[in-house]
């Protein structure tokens, strides 16, 4: 239950840098073709330790398990910095429009504030006006 509600729902914002026009076809493609593919792929692989390890299943599993924890971990963290050039670019492109309240996201509303800041910025604060500095002494003619 939980994978259907949470899960779906976390992976929708994936789609918020992609205009409306690529929103439709990427869709199935993700919620349908990736998910039975990892299925496919994991199952694939358990039955492959199953019937290769013998007594030894249940380690070469939980090290499998880890390992894809890893490797997951690294890929989300390249994918994250992908998806934040992704959703600036179709923001600066005006090919998305999203209003700030509707944002629901911190990696996004975080990206809108430093797109707002990046294209609108601030004019340097003025310079306090310069204190008058102390006149250097008269040089005395000489003799």
């Amino acid at each position: 239950m939980l994978r259907h509600s949470v899960f779906r729902s976390a992976y929708e914002l994936l789609y918020t840098p992609l205009p409306p026009r690529w929103k439709r076809p990427a869709k199935p493609l993700v919620d349908v073709g990736s998910d039975r593919v990892g299925t496919i792929a994991g199952g694939l692989i358990t039955a492959a330790v199953l019937a290769a390890m013998g007594p030894r299943t249940p380690v070469v599993l939980v090290a499998l398990a880890m390992a894809s924890a890893l490797a997951m971990a690294a890929i989300a963290l390249r994918f994250h910095r992908a998806y934040v050039t992704a959703l600036v670019a179709s923001l600066r492109a005006g090919s998305i429009a999203l209003a700030q309240e509707e944002v629901q996201d911190a990696t996004t509303r975080q990206t809108m504030d430093d797109l707002d800041r990046s294209d609108h910025p601030r004019p340097p604060p003025a310079l306090p006006p310069a204190a008058s500095l102390p006149s250097a002494p008269a040089a005395s003619p000489g003799p």
